[in-house]
C-alpha cells in the first residue's frame, strides 16, 4: 500500500490548519492582482469585450496573466513566502527524467482521444433539473463565446502566441495549484491517494464552471493527476495539461479555415477501446516506477 508521504507538514513542523490558512491568504492576495490586470481595459471594453476584435491579442494575454497570477500566483506564494520552498520540492521523486516519462503523457492523450471525445458527447447530452440547466447553458454560452472571441486568430503569430499562453502558462499555473498544492494538500488530509486525485479532479473542473464539459475535465483530471502520483514529477502533468490544450488551440485555427470537415459520433466500441489502452498504459507505467517506492510513499 502506497502510505502518506505528508510532505506539507513534516519538514517544518506546521499543521495542515495553518498551510490551508496560508493558502487561502495567498489565493485571496492573488485574487486581487488578477482583478488589477484588468484596468488595462476600459469598464465599457471589458463589459462587451467581443464586440472589439481589435482587443483579441491584448485579452488573451491579460486573461492569461491574470490565471497565472490567480492560480501560479497563489501556489508560488505559499512556496516560497509561506512554506519557504522551491517549486523543486513539489517533485516527490529525485530520479532523473525517462524517455518514457515524456512519452507517455503523448500516448495517453493521443490513444484516449476517442475515449475524451465520447464523454464530451455524452456529458452534453445530460439532462439537468430546468433551473440548474438553464443557469449551466449560460455559463456554458459565455465560456464558449470568450474562448471562441479569443481563438479567432488572423495569423499564424497570433495562434503560436495563443498556444504558449493558453497551452503554456495557463498550463504551468493550474498544475502547480491543482496538481502541486492541492492533491498534495487533500493526500496529506485524507491520506488516501485515489480519493485525493478524485476531490482534486472534482475541484479542477468544478471551477471551470462549465458543466456541460464536466465529466471530460474530470477524467483528465484524474489522468494528469495518476501521472504525478505515479512519476513524482510535477512537470510532466503540466506537459500533459500543455498537449491538451495546446493542441485545442493549433486545431482550432486550421479546422477554422478548413473545408469538407467531417465529425462524426464516436462509437462505444472506440471509447472503450481507448479506454481500455489507456488504463493498460498507466499500469505500465506504474510498474516502470514501482521499484522506486517505499512504504513511506518517497522515492528512493
Amino acid at each position: 500500500m502506497y502510505k502518506l508521504d505528508n510532505r506539507l507538514v513534516q519538514e517544518d513542523g506546521k499543521s495542515l490548519g495553518y498551510v490551508l490558512l496560508y493558502f487561502l491568504l495567498a489565493i485571496f492576495i492573488c485574487f486581487i492582482l488578477a482583478a488589477v490586470s484588468f484596468l488595462f481595459f476600459d469598464a465599457k471594453e471589458i463589459l462587451n469585450i467581443t464586440a472589439h476584435p481589435e482587443l483579441r491579442t491584448k485579452f488573451m494575454v491579460i486573461q492569461g496573466i491574470s490565471n497565472f497570477l490567480l492560480f501560479g500566483g497563489s501556489a508560488i506564494l505559499l512556496l516560497y513566502v509561506f512554506l519557504k520552498k522551491k517549486i523543486s520540492w513539489l517533485n516527490r521523486s529525485e530520479q532523473p527524467l525517462k524517455f518514457i516519462d515524456v512519452l507517455v503523457p503523448f500516448i495517453i492523450f493521443f490513444a484516449g482521444f476517442a475515449f475524451f471525445e465520447y464523454i464530451i458527447e455524452w456529458n452534453k447530452q445530460v439532462d439537468f433539473p430546468t433551473s440548474i440547466a438553464e443557469w449551466a447553458m449560460k455559463k456554458e454560452k459565455e465560456a464558449e463565446k470568450y474562448t471562441q472571441y479569443m481563438l479567432q486568430f488572423s495569423s499564424v503569430g497570433e495562434m503560436l502566441l495563443g498556444v504558449l499562453i493558453i497551452g503554456g502558462l495557463v498550463a504551468v499555473a493550474e498544475e502547480l495549484f491543482f496538481r502541486g498544492i492541492i492533491q498534495n494538500f487533500l493526500f496529506a488530509w485524507i491520506k488516501n491517494i485515489h480519493v485525493a486525485i478524485f476531490l482534486t479532479g472534482i475541484i479542477f473542473s468544478a471551477v471551470h464552471f462549465q458543466f456541460y464539459g464536466f465529466l471530460p475535465r474530470l477524467v483528465l483530471s484524474i489522468l494528469i493527476s495518476y501521472i504525478y502520483f505515479i512519476s513524482g514529477k510535477i512537470w510532466l502533468p503540466m506537459l500533459l495539461h500543455f498537449i491538451n490544450n495546446g493542441t485545442t488551440v493549433i486545431a482550432n485555427y486550421f479546422i477554422e479555415d478548413a473545408e469538407n470537415t467531417v465529425i462524426t459520433s464516436t462509437s462505444a466500441q472506440a471509447a472503450f477501446t481507448s479506454l481500455l489502452f489507456i488504463i493498460l498504459v498507466l499500469v505500465f507505467y506504474y510498474r516502470q516506477h514501482k521499484e522506486f517506492y517505499t512504504f513511506t510513499g518517497k522515492h528512493e
